[in-house]
This record gives structure tokens, sequence and C-alpha cells, in this order.
């Protein structure tokens, strides 16, 4: 028994029919778009996490940031991140987060402050440490 393709309506017989998840028949070229459709989101959502995951590492040098690790860890995400919104080569990812583009750029932005902040502040510290250490004691 024939059917068709609800994507092209190309006639398939029954060793070509092939299902997507919400159980329509398919035939194999659109069964391949639907895949590659899919992937595309997984990757832009990645690209979307990556951009929350740098602002909540920054966020946590507050609290612990052993060696710098969630610094350098923060702004290594936030770098991405921001490489993969500007490259026109991830365009195919980086349009199905569309609608949080800028709440993405928000995130990185102030993640790479926190963490500026973070390298400014050990480096005052540690002036002031030394300072304090090089004085004459009398």
């Amino acid at each position: 028994m024939a059917t068709t393709c609800s994507g092209c309506g190309v006639s398939l017989n029954g060793s070509d029919v092939l299902y997507t998840p919400d159980a329509k028949v398919v035939c194999a070229t659109c069964n391949a778009k639907s895949d590659i459709l899919e992937t595309d989101k997984r990757a832009g959502n990645n690209i979307k996490s990556a951009g929350f995951g740098a602002l909540a590492m920054a966020a946590l040098t507050f609290i612990f940031n052993p060696f710098f690790l969630f610094t350098v860890l923060s702004s290594a995400s936030a770098v991405y991140v921001l490489k993969s919104l500007s490259n026109k080569g991830d365009e195919r990812f980086t349009k199905h987060i569309r609608n949080d583009r800028m709440l993405i750029y928000a995130c990185c932005g102030l993640a790479m402050l926190i963490n500026v902040v973070m390298v400014i502040g050990f480096f005052t510290f540690m002036a002031k440490a030394g300072a304090q250490l090089s004085r004459p004691r009398y």
C-alpha cells in the first residue's frame, strides 16, 4: 500500500516510509531535513546555555574561585558565545535564538565585567598586601 510523504507529498512504498517523532509519514529527504533542523536548534540552544553559564560562573567567582579557574572558564565561555553570535557562518544556529539574542549579549557582557572586576580586585589586594609586607617594621 502506497502512502504519501507529509512533508513534500511524494508517493512512498512500504520500505521507504519513515516516521517523525510525532508519527507523521515522511520520505528520507524530509526526514534528513528535519534531523538537520533539530540539530541546528540544539546547537543554538548550546550557544544560549553557554551565555547563561558564563554569567553563572562569573557570579560563582564571588564565592569560590580557586586559581581563577572560574574566571577563566567564564571568560572563555563568554568569548565563545560572542564570537558565535557575530560569526556569519554560525547564522544557521543563531537564527533559532533570535528572541533571546539581547539577553545573551547582556549575560556575556555582565560576566566579562564581573571577571574584570575580580581580576582588578585581586591585583589591588596583592599590591596592598605586598606594600604591607615590604614596609619596615621597627
